[in-house]
Parts: C-alpha cells; sequence; structure tokens
C-alpha cells in the first residue's frame, strides 16, 4: 500500500508539533504512530484507515527517513527516531 499523496506533509506536522512539545532527544516509532493516529482523528480522518493498515507504520517509517532535516532514524532497526534542533551559537554540540 503507498502512501496517500498529502501523507508526508501530515507527518512533518505531527512531527513539528511533537518535537516542539517535547524535550527528549528522540522519540519511539510506536509513539510517533500513536501521534499520527490520534491528529488524523482529529483533523485528517482520511489517514486513519491508512494509519491502522499495515502498510500505514512501514509508510510511516518510509516518510520519516525522507524528512532528515527534521528526524534521523536512532536505530538500525527503525524503532527510534531523534529529532534534529537547531542549536544557538555556542551551545555545544555532537562531534
Amino acid at each position: 500500500m503507498t502512501a496517500p499523496p498529502s501523507f508526508i506533509d501530515f507527518v512533518e506536522e505531527v512531527v513539528d508539533s511533537l518535537r516542539d512539545i517535547t524535550p527528549r532527544p528522540s522519540v519511539e516509532l510506536g509513539v510517533l504512530h500513536g501521534f499520527c493516529l490520534d491528529a488524523a482523528q482529529e483533523k485528517r480522518k482520511k489517514f486513519v484507515d491508512f494509519l491502522t493498515s499495515p502498510g500505514g507504520l512501514t509508510a510511516l517509517s518510509a516518510a520519516l527517513g525522507q524528512m532528515p532535516d527534521k528526524v534521523l532514524q536512532a536505530d538500525i532497526e527503525g524503532k527510534a527516531w531523534k529529532f534534529v534542533r537547531e542549536r544557538s551559537p555556542g551551545e555545544p554540540g555532537e562531534g
């Protein structure tokens, strides 16, 4: 099953809002899926059936992989995703 055309935009909106409300550096795929499902039930009902289908979780993971400016895969299995956040000048960073 392929993702509906505006699905990636929808996921990006959810990632942005989740990143803004949590101080956590990363989030589990299941948590992201739950937030997407909640948002779909409130705002985008057309995605509810898609998200609960067998291909929904796979499509969510694929959509996340297309937004490296928002999240990066944090483990090899794709079960955790690290938020990409802007750092202030002089703030310590990785590497």
